[in-house]
């Protein structure tokens, strides 16, 4: 009789190992893709300045002054900088905006873009000169 208790509770023992050990494995488990997940949320919100519909987003723009007189400008989305335009994005140019009046034309058109949608806006010379705006090319 002794012989079949012994064997029993080494049974049981191994059975009670077995549970305990399956619980463990399956609460780390769970625990490392809970952690895994905050992770790749916190990751998507700090790498996309834009996340949510551009049109809800808050975007303004500070312009500035550079060193040699010229002007350029920040863009801010959701209180981060999105662009730093500091000079005239159109080839050829070489300086900033000759007047602080011309930075903040284009900058606003930027936020217009930004706004319908297009994250990434471009400029061209016509652009330019639709807005009446000199563009100082290299002599």
């Amino acid at each position: 009789m002794q012989k079949l208790f012994s064997q029993s509770g080494y049974f049981n023992f191994s059975v009670y190992v077995l549970i305990l050990s399956g619980y463990l494995i399956l609460l780390t488990g769970c625990r490392n893709t809970s952690v895994n997940r905050e992770k790749d949320q916190s990751k998507n919100k700090r790498n996309n300045v834009i996340e949510t519909d551009p049109s809800q987003a808050y975007i303004k723009y500070s312009s500035f002054q550079n060193i040699d007189s010229t002007w350029g400008f920040t863009v801010f989305v959701n209180s981060r900088p999105s662009l730093y335009i500091k000079k005239i994005p159109v080839p050829g140019a070489f300086s900033g905006f000759l007047t602080k009046t011309d930075a903040e034309k284009i900058a606003d058109l930027f936020v217009k873009m930004i706004r319908k949608g297009d994250l990434n806006p471009e400029l061209n010379e016509r652009v330019l000169d639709s807005l009446k705006i000199l563009l100082k090319l290299k002599e």
